[in-house]
């Protein structure tokens, strides 16, 4: 019988954005303070008994994902003219994306970059992404 563990790790930061031809008031520039839930799993433990250890998990995705792209950045879909010429004029950090910056958009984008991060450890998969934008909404991407 083969059972899976699961581990999470819970990330904090914030970043701005505006919604890309949005009808509404999220056309606006305006910010998130974003919670990103990131779930590892495997069939198998390291010879310690874990997953991954989660200080190694931290470090690979404050470093090479959240710190470089994300924390305080302003993210902006790039046939966004408007928002491209604030963040040339305003924004010291900011992200220029091939989509629209929504809380399901950036899921999807988040997720393929850990996949991407942990492809070579040994038995670990990413289970799923969660994105809260807020407190009360949050997008989940799971790979079928």
């Amino acid at each position: 019988m083969s059972y899976t563990y699961t581990v999470c790790k819970k990330f904090e930061f914030p970043y701005g954005h505006r919604l890309y031809k949005h009808k509404g008031t999220c056309c606006n520039l305006h910010g998130h303070n974003a919670l990103l839930e990131v779930y590892l799993c495997s069939d198998f433990l390291t010879d310690e008994g874990m997953v991954i250890d989660f200080s190694d998990m931290s470090k690979r995705i404050k470093n090479e994902l959240i710190e470089p792209l994300f924390d305080h950045a302003f993210i902006y879909y790039r046939e966004d003219e408007i928002a491209k010429e604030i963040a040339k004029l305003s924004c010291s950090k900011f992200l220029e994306v091939d989509f629209n910056p929504t809380a399901e958009n950036l899921c999807k984008f988040i997720y393929d970059r850990i996949d991407e991060m942990f492809a070579s450890y040994n038995n670990v998969n990413v289970l799923k992404v969660v994105f809260y934008e807020t407190s009360t909404s949050f997008a989940e991407y799971t790979k079928k």
